[in-house]
């Protein structure tokens, strides 16, 4: 499945998948603290996140790449998984208890369609969990982790060219804002942090959520 970059480019999602196979880390422990009965992942990728999420059954998962269905299929078939666009989930309302979206938002062009989606399809007082790269600081990071780059950890300084919507903690906060009530932030990663003990303090204060790689932000409908 393919979406639009230009009026002249293309983005093929199962090209992307083989070129980023490395599933994106997030925090377990958030999940399984949140979860509760129907659980959905936007952006599901190979589906490993959803089995991390312990002692449920009903565990949805959408990709727009066929190719991460099918391995997501194929690995982890106890979990449903569907080729979908987070613009028009294949769900009714109400249905979910959690829905997550690890790094994705910000390959979306129109990210408050897929906030409005995601309203629709969780249940009151469900809750909604978003991470994302936090921009501009985000670009300092990708140059550290490009000198880096012996470890594997990036092969390119540049940013990646499918981030349609670069999203700071504070414009991703005032976003999620007019569509749910935000019930925790947090950072995760800020330079030094394992090395500085200090630094760690930083992480639920206002400047740990500026300068952390990625952002962290629970709300709930």
């Amino acid at each position: 499945m393919r979406q639009k970059v230009t009026n002249k480019k293309l983005i093929n999602w199962s090209r992307y998948t083989k070129e980023h196979s490395g599933a994106t880390w997030f925090p377990e422990e958030i999940l399984q603290k949140y979860a509760k009965g129907r659980i959905l992942d936007i952006g599901c990728g190979g589906g490993r996140h959803l089995v991390c999420i312990k002692n449920f059954k009903e565990k949805y998962g959408i990709d727009l790449s066929p190719l991460a269905i099918e391995k997501a299929k194929k690995n982890f078939p106890s979990c449903k998984f569907t080729v979908s666009s987070a613009y028009n989930l294949p769900h009714r309302s109400d249905f979910f208890n959690l829905v997550y979206s690890i790094d994705t938002i910000e390959h979306l062009k129109h990210p408050q369609k897929m906030l409005a989606e995601v309203k629709r399809v969780l249940k009151t007082n469900g809750i909604l969990i978003i991470q994302t790269p936090n921009y501009p600081i985000k670009r300092i990071y990708d140059f550290i982790n490009w000198l880096n780059q012996k470890k594997g950890w990036r092969k390119t300084w540049r940013d990646d060219p499918t981030h349609f919507s670069k999203f700071s903690y504070l414009r991703l906060r005032n976003l999620l804002d007019k569509y749910f009530k935000i019930i925790e932030i947090k950072p995760r990663n800020i330079l030094l942090e394992n090395r500085i003990k200090p630094i760690k303090k930083l992480k639920n204060t206002f400047l740990g959520r500026i300068i952390g790689q990625k952002i962290i932000i629970v709300c709930q409908k």
